[in-house]
């Protein structure tokens, strides 16, 4: 019986040495990893440095066209249950609005990146 725990607490001994020397051979101070990571943004940067127009554009329609798709996919089945022409005016309707918008994004240039 005691020789089970005094193994055991050999063991948890060892390995919380183990894990302490490993923590103190590997030590490195480097800035950049004691700091947060932000989404690809240099936490480290100045403050005060302007978002691209361009990037904020993109992503109000992102945000757009996501929920529209959120909005299309029960939007199918309900037509596929339904089989009421109305539900199908509807949605033809509801994509030639979305088509719309795109058409509308790509004359303006919003897509071109470049």
């Amino acid at each position: 019986m005691y020789s089970v725990f005094f193994v055991t607490l050999l063991v948890v001994i060892s390995l919380i040495t183990i894990s302490f020397i490993i923590k103190w051979v590997s030590n490195t101070n480097m800035v950049e990893k004691m700091s947060p990571f932000e989404c690809g943004f240099d936490p480290l940067a100045p403050t005060r440095t302007p978002f691209s127009t361009r990037f904020i554009l993109l992503l109000v329609f992102f945000l757009i066209f996501d929920v529209e798709t959120v909005i299309m996919l029960p939007l199918s089945q309900s037509v596929m249950n339904s089989g009421d022409v109305a539900s199908i005016y509807y949605s033809l309707g509801f994509l030639s609005i979305l088509l719309l918008g795109l058409l509308y994004e790509w004359a303006n240039g919003v897509l071109d990146w470049t």
